[in-house]
């Protein structure tokens, strides 16, 4: 299995292994995330976050429910 840090350059190298219905790995801004091509989904938790004079403040970390 091939992990991708997914960004312009790597894009289409992943986009041709789901093409051929490849299981990948990507690593994108918020860190790893596992590609189900079942769903068409990566889920993973996301983050609330606040903009303060000091920079970001997080108020919280959700995580998707399972379904």
């Amino acid at each position: 299995m091939n992990s991708y840090q997914l960004g312009p350059v790597q894009f289409t190298g992943a986009r041709d292994e789901l093409r051929q219905g490849k299981v990948i790995n990507v690593r994108g801004a918020s860190g790893d995330l596992d590609f189900n091509s079942d769903t068409g989904e990566a889920p993973s938790p996301y983050e609330l976050f606040k903009v303060e004079s000091s920079g970001f403040r997080t108020l919280q970390l959700i995580t998707p429910p399972a379904d």
